[in-house]
């Protein structure tokens, strides 16, 4: 088997600014790119197979994009009464660096590893696309842990508000900004990348 052509690097942050700055940012950066290309081939090229591989990859970024804002905003909102350790930063280390990471209050921190090309090589979009779901599958399980430990709680006839400082309203805007998310997750990885020849 032939040596890969980049290293793994990990990531953490907070569970919102996982999926806008991981994610949402770089989406939104492939579905500007297929976007221009799409329209610079429209005039020429408009019926041919490249032009609506190229059409289709732009429709579905610009459409998740817009859904993976539309999850930020319901997880910011569902997350606003809690312990208001929201923040849009985040640590980066190379894997196998042995950081300690201390565990976040309330949504707590997320953890994911993105592939990045060794020297100056530019990662081709496919990597992108992948790096982009990665935060999005570490937010979704995540989710599916703190959801595992509310029910639990709910079972000891504990006080989930007060353990987890967010009722019951805000555990349901939680488990839609999910739904939402997985919706994503499916979609994006459907996408495929024409060469550019």
């Amino acid at each position: 088997m032939g040596r890969r052509n980049w290293k793994n690097t990990k990531h953490s942050s907070s569970l919102v600014a996982a999926i806008d700055s991981g994610a949402a940012d770089e989406i939104g950066g492939l579905a500007e790119e297929m976007g221009e290309w799409r329209d610079n081939m429209e005039e020429s090229f408009g019926h041919t197979a490249k032009f609506e591989e190229v059409s289709d990859a732009a429709d579905t970024l610009e459409e998740q994009q817009s859904e993976l804002e539309q999850a930020v905003s319901e997880l910011l909102e569902a997350l606003a009464d809690g312990d208001g350790d929201e923040d849009e930063g985040g640590e980066d280390e190379d894997e196998g660096d042995e950081e300690d990471e201390e565990d976040g209050d309330g949504d707590g921190v997320v953890e994911w590893t993105e592939m990045v090309p060794y020297g100056r090589n530019s990662a081709p979009r496919w990597m992108r696309r992948d790096n982009a779901l990665a935060p999005v599958q570490a937010g979704l399980a995540h989710i599916e842990d703190l959801t595992a430990m509310r029910d639990d709680f709910l079972g000891k006839g504990g006080d989930p508000a007060e353990e987890f400082g967010l009722d019951d309203d805000a555990w349901e805007a939680v488990t839609e900004a999910a739904a939402t998310l997985e919706g994503v997750l499916g979609e994006i990885a459907e996408v495929s990348f024409p060469a550019m020849r």
